[in-house]
C-alpha cells in the first residue's frame, strides 16, 4: 500500500484492501498516508460511486482494538459511498488466521466477484499446498542429564512463564473463593450452566469496573493420555525449542519442558490450524482422507478437534512437527462483573458453559464445551487458575450524575453487573449518583 499512488483511486474499478493493525488501534506507519488520503476526500465531499471495494482486517482478539485499522478503511470507503463488495473480513491472529481468510475468500470475496466477472474461474483458489517446513529446532533432553532430576511443573512455573512485562502483563494466581450456578434447575439438568465465580489472591486484586479478567485453561487428562497414546511417545521426556529463524528460545515453550505439560498447559491441542491441516495434507496418503483435508482447508476447520482429525485420518504426525504446527495457549477473557468499591479485595466473573457441536469420530455429532468455561463452571472453592487483569476502555462517564442508558446487546450483562454494583456502593456513600429506573 505504500507503494500505491491513491490519486489513481477515482478511476479504479475494483479495490481490495488488506490492513494490519498496530499499537493501541493505529494504522501502519506506512499506511498512515492512504487513510490521510481518504480523509480529505470526505472533506472536500468527494464520492467514489464507480469503486467497488473490499476490506480484509488482520488483528488479534488478545487486544482491545481488535482489527480496528482495517475498520477504520471499511468506514472511509462507505463515507465515499464506495459500493462493498462483501461484508469486512476478520482474521484473527490469536486463533487461525490463514483458515478466517480461507472462509472470507471462499464464502463472501469469491462469489460476489463471479457477478462481476462470470467468466472468473474460482475453482482452483486456495488449492495449493505450501511444502511444510518448520520453525522449530527441537532439541530431546537425555534421561541421564541433571534437568530430569530437577524439574518440577507448577502453576506458579506456568504464571512466570505467562507474565509480558512488554504488554505489560503480570500474571497471578487466582483462587476460587465463591462459586453459584444463576440458572433455574430445569436449565441445568439440560446441561446449560451459567455460574457467578469470586475470585482472589493473595493480595488485593486491583482492578476498575468493567476491566477484563485473562484467564489461561489447561486441557484435561484424558485430553493430554489420548495425544500421548496416539503419538506413542513417553509423556515425561524433556526438550528445549528453539526458533529455526532467529536461533533463539522459543517463548511458546519454558525451558526445558516436558512433553505431558506441552501437551496440558502451553499448546491449543483442540484447535486445527492452517498450518496443522496443511501438514497433514502432506503426510496422509489416503485419498479419501486428503479430500476431507482440502474441504476443512477451505472452510472454517473449528467444527473438528485436533484430536478428531487424528483419529479419522491414516497418518502418523511427528511430535516435533505437532509442537511446531499448533497454536500456544490464549488466555479467555472475561468481563468483570464487580466493582472494586463494593469487592476490593477479589473479582467477580459470571461465566456461561460454552457448548459447539462437533463432527466426532463417528457419524454421529459430538457436543463439546468451551474449555476455559468447563473449567470455570466446574470448578469448586479453592481451585486455583493463572491469569491477569486487562484494562478496559468500556467505562461510565466521569461525572457520577450523568444520565446513561444501558444496553447489553453484545457486550453481555457481565460489566452492566459491575457498573450497578457501582451505582448501588455510590448511591450510598455519596450525594452525586445517577439513579436507576
Amino acid at each position: 500500500m505504500s507503494t500505491y499512488s491513491w490519486k489513481r483511486f477515482i478511476d479504479e474499478k475494483f479495490c481490495i484492501v488488506f490492513c494490519s493493525t498496530y499499537g493501541n488501534g493505529d494504522v501502519p506507519t506506512h499506511v498512515r498516508p492512504s487513510v490521510q488520503f481518504l480523509e480529505d476526500q470526505i472533506e472536500a465531499g468527494a464520492t467514489y460511486s464507480g469503486t467497488h471495494v473490499a476490506v480484509f482486517a488482520l488483528g488479534s482478539t488478545q487486544y482491545t482494538h481488535f482489527c480496528s485499522a482495517g475498520k477504520l478503511f471499511a468506514k472511509l470507503f462507505a463515507a465515499l459511498q464506495c459500493p462493498q463488495i462483501c461484508p469486512i473480513g476478520l482474521g484473527d491472529d490469536s486463533g487461525s488466521i490463514h483458515s478466517d481468510f480461507n472462509v472470507w475468500l471462499r464464502g463472501d470475496l469469491l462469489p460476489k466477484l463471479q457477478l462481476y466477472f462470470p467468466k472468473l474461474d474460482t475453482s482452483a483458489c486456495g488449492d495449493v499446498v505450501h511444502p511444510y517446513r518448520s520453525a522449530l529446532d527441537i532439541t530431546f533432553l537425555s534421561q541421564q542429564c541433571e534437568s530430569y532430576t530437577k524439574y518440577r511443573q507448577s502453576l506458579h512455573r506456568s504464571c512466570r512463564f505467562f507474565s509480558n512485562p512488554l504488554r505489560e502483563q503480570r500474571t497471578d494466581i487466582f483462587v476460587v473463593r465463591e462459586v453459584q450456578e444463576l440458572l433455574h434447575c430445569d436449565l441445568v439438568a439440560a446441561g446449560e450452566s451459567v455460574k457467578r465465580i469470586i475470585l482472589g489472591n493473595d493480595t488485593r486484586v486491583v482492578y476498575r469496573t468493567a476491566d477484563d479478567i485473562a484467564i489461561y485453561p489447561h486441557n484435561t487428562d484424558e485430553l493430554v493420555n489420548a495425544f500421548v497414546d496416539i503419538l506413542q511417545v513417553d509423556p515425561t521426556t524433556l526438550f528445549i525449542a528453539k526458533s529455526v529463524s532467529k536461533n533463539r528460545i522459543m517463548s511458546k515453550f519454558p525451558v526445558p519442558c516436558s512433553v505431558r505439560d506441552a501437551l496440558t498447559y502451553y499448546l491449543d491441542i483442540e484447535t486445527c490450524t492452517f498450518a496443522f491441516l496443511n501438514l497433514c495434507l502432506q503426510l496422509c496418503q489416503n485419498s479419501q482422507h486428503q479430500s476431507l483435508l482440502r474441504e476443512l482447508l477451505h472452510t472454517n476447520p473449528h467444527h473438528v478437534t485436533v484430536l478428531q482429525i487424528l483419529q479419522r485420518c491414516d497418518l502418523h504426525v511427528p511430535l516435533q512437527s505437532l509442537l511446531d504446527t499448533l497454536q500456544p495457549m490464549q488466555p479467555r477473557l472475561y468481563t468483570i462483573s464487580s466493582s472494586p468499591r463494593r469487592l476490593p479485595l477479589t473479582v467477580q466473573v459470571t461465566v456461561k458453559l460454552h457448548q459447539r457441536h462437533t463432527a466426532s469420530a463417528s457419524p454421529s455429532v459430538a457436543t463439546n464445551y468451551g474449555l476455559c468455561s468447563k473449567q470455570l463452571c466446574t470448578s469448586t472453592v479453592s481451585d486455583r487458575f493463572v491469569g491477569f487483569v486487562r484494562r478496559s476502555h468500556f467505562k461510565l462517564p466521569i461525572h457520577g450524575d450523568s444520565p446513561i442508558i444501558m444496553v447489553a446487546t453484545g457486550a453481555g450483562i457481565a460489566p452492566f453487573i459491575g457498573f450497578l454494583h457501582d451505582m448501588y456502593h455510590r448511591q450510598r456513600t455519596t450525594i452525586a449518583c445517577r439513579q436507576t429506573i
